[in-house]
């Protein structure tokens, strides 16, 4: 007898969007499409990144890194052109010319605190600073958050970062591989401040109708940071993969 078996996916991430975005379509997406998703995540962004240049982890695509980890590494060649418009970020992104990266979901980068720890509002950098709390942040080699506060800052504070760099270290507690270990100690009660998203606070009140979870926002701005996904230039499954991208930019935000 014929043994049937369905096309599996194999998609290279991180374990933030392995267990979020990714976790949220991926039976929706199995059924609609008759297959299997694989998540395939590392340890860390430079792990992922080195994986992809030296194929030593194939895949069919690659999900879940923030557009400037990507966009500063050799890695044009090992994708292939996706063709899917990216009109749905009109409003945030006014002019998109990778065509082989594609943009997908973004969110703002903060400073997430508890304001049961935290009773005053701070709506500045400079008073973030001056605030003896101790903060959680993330490693920018191993972290997309990370690697958005490097950049963030740069552009906040242009060739004197290296000034808010001094002042931050005196408030680090610690510094994690992820966000997801980082905001682990963070609702753990180990430090009142962490590095986050300006959305965290919404996904307090709807998942735990809690309010004490509260963002900081700051007169100087915050980074915008957008995620993307790419279609491997050696995948298997070239049609499917580029359905993947197609439903995760229709169901994500």
């Amino acid at each position: 007898a014929t043994v049937y078996t369905v096309p599996t996916l194999r998609v290279l991430t991180t374990r933030s969007f392995a267990n979020g975005i990714g976790k949220n379509i991926q039976a929706a997406f199995e059924k609609q499409h008759n297959c299997l998703v694989e998540y395939v995540y590392l340890n860390g962004v430079q792990h992922l990144l080195l994986h992809i240049q030296h194929a030593q982890s194939p895949g069919d695509l690659v999900a879940g890194l923030a557009y400037e980890a990507v966009a500063n590494q050799e890695l044009p060649a090992f994708f292939t052109f996706h063709q899917i418009a990216t009109q749905k970020f009109s409003g945030a992104l006014t002019s998109w010319q990778n065509k082989k990266l594609l943009p997908f979901a973004y969110n703002k980068l903060t400073f997430i605190y508890d304001n049961h720890k935290i009773k005053q509002p701070i709506d500045s950098l400079e008073d973030f600073l001056q605030s003896e709390e101790k903060v959680i942040i993330m490693d920018p080699r191993t972290s997309n958050p990370g690697l958005g506060l490097l950049l963030w800052m740069k552009s906040v504070y242009g060739e004197k970062s290296a000034v808010f760099w001094k002042r931050l270290r005196r408030k680090l507690l610690t510094v994690t591989r992820s966000w997801s270990d980082a905001y682990a100690l963070f609702l753990n009660g180990e430090a009142p401040f962490v590095l986050g998203y300006t959305t965290s606070p919404a996904y307090h009140r709807l998942k735990e109708n809690t309010s004490h979870i509260q963002a900081c926002h700051f007169k100087e701005g915050h980074y915008l940071q957008f995620y993307v996904a790419a279609i491997l230039k050696n995948s298997s499954q070239l049609l499917l993969a580029k359905k993947y991208l197609e439903y995760i930019l229709k169901n994500s935000s």
